[in-house]
């Protein structure tokens, strides 16, 4: 997966969002993980796109690349596994595909990188 995978995932997914609210909205936000190798390191980053649209139709977007994630858990992506959420589900017993919990022992969790992107995201809009 690459970052343009993640944008195109959070983009796809606002999209469908729009079709299926079918309301007036200030803002709409969508979220795509993933998990991308930088090329001069040995394993893989968590990765968080976020795309914010306000009712006018301005977007802004946020990356985040965070974690690296233990090659033991990367090394168990198959096709039974197809992502790193169903290896931290799957393996891991984490009901939330919570990798980040699952790595920090608990220290940090996905809600808290997906608040990160949101307010990474929200600069563009004049809210602060």
């Amino acid at each position: 997966m690459t970052l343009v995978d993640t944008k195109k995932g959070a983009i796809n997914r606002l999209e469908d969002l729009k079709v299926q609210a079918k309301i007036d909205y200030d803002f709409l936000i969508a979220i795509e993980g993933g998990i991308i190798k930088m090329e001069d390191e040995d394993f893989y980053r968590r990765t968080t796109s976020c795309v914010i649209e306000d009712g006018f139709g301005k977007q802004s977007l946020s990356f985040n690349i965070d974690l690296e994630i233990p090659k033991e858990m990367t090394d168990k992506i198959s096709d039974d596994l197809p992502s790193i959420g169903f290896v931290a589900t799957k393996l891991y017993g984490n009901d939330q595909k919570d990798l980040i919990e699952i790595i920090t022992g608990g220290k940090i969790n996905r809600k808290e990188m997906i608040q990160r992107s949101i307010i990474d995201a929200l600069w563009k809009f004049d809210l602060f």
